[in-house]
């Protein structure tokens, strides 16, 4: 419940259900300077950026949760409010519904569903690097919405899809898959910080961009990256082009939206993806 002390009003906008790989935004706003905002969720605090919105201030979060993972019916949620120098703290609960996807079949390269033995340390490896900039959080925030869409092109495989590959169930799809010709442009959807590229023995060449508070874009199986880590990128600069790198069926960009390590449906959160 909200703390007794606080000196002025202000509203919260937390959603009361959501389904599982779902994004959505929670809010605080006041008529007075908050000081300082934070959010907690699944075990993770993020920053919240105060900007001042007319005649009102407000800080904004993304939130959300991943196909692959499993939830409580109901998650709890935290928010800490320092206003008008005095701290407060509110508590609340999100339901987490469950949600059916469709299942997508698909034929590739039998090592890219068996892997020899002699790519599992390189495996390993890229797994613990990737999740090492998934679980990056800054305190600035560079996103905004809607995000631009990355490349031309029509959604082949949505977010979600149960994917069986050769005939053998694999991790559910975390990400949109954006058919386009080999060599097209590749933009980043909104201003960032490029925490890590590389040529990885599923995702192939890829670039991941840090937009602030927990939110991570990824590009995946390119056939070429034109930035490097520790760059700045402005919102639709050309970061690469789309290939077939990894384990593919043809030519198309994987795009992906990390949330606190979550991976969440990028397409609410995109313009013109339709």
């Amino acid at each position: 419940m909200v703390g007794a002390a606080l000196a002025a009003p202000f509203d919260i906008e937390v959603p009361e259900q959501t389904y599982r790989g779902e994004p959505f935004l929670v809010s605080v706003s006041s008529p007075l300077p908050m000081e300082n905002v934070a959010v907690a969720w699944l075990g993770k605090e993020v920053p919240a950026i105060v900007r001042r919105e007319g005649d009102a201030y407000k800080a904004v979060v993304l939130l959300g949760t991943d196909v692959k993972r499993k939830y409580k019916p109901m998650e709890p949620i935290a928010i800490r409010i320092s206003l008008d120098g005095q701290k407060s703290s509110i508590s609340r609960e999100i339901r987490v519904s469950e949600k059916t996807y469709p299942v997508q079949r698909l034929s590739v390269d039998p090592n890219m569903v068996q892997p020899p033995k002699k790519y599992w340390p390189r495996i390993e490896e890229e797994s613990r690097i990737v999740g090492k900039a998934l679980a990056t959080i800054t305190a600035e925030r560079f996103w905004n919405l809607p995000m631009i869409r990355p490349t031309p092109g029509r959604i082949s495989s949505i977010y979600g899809l149960r994917r069986v590959f050769n005939g053998q169930p694999r991790t559910p799809h975390r990400g949109l898959d954006i058919a386009a010709p080999q060599g097209e442009l590749v933009l980043a959807v909104d201003e960032g910080l490029v925490v890590l590229t590389g040529d990885h023995y599923y995702a192939g060449q890829s670039v991941y961009l840090d937009h602030g508070q927990g939110v991570i874009s990824a590009y995946l199986h390119l056939s070429k990256t034109t930035v490097k880590p520790g760059q700045v990128v402005s919102r639709g600069e050309t970061i690469g082009q789309v290939g077939s790198t990894g384990r593919v069926t043809g030519p198309h960009l994987h795009f992906g939206l990390y949330v606190l390590g979550q991976a969440v449906d990028p397409e609410p959160l995109l313009s013109g993806v339709n």
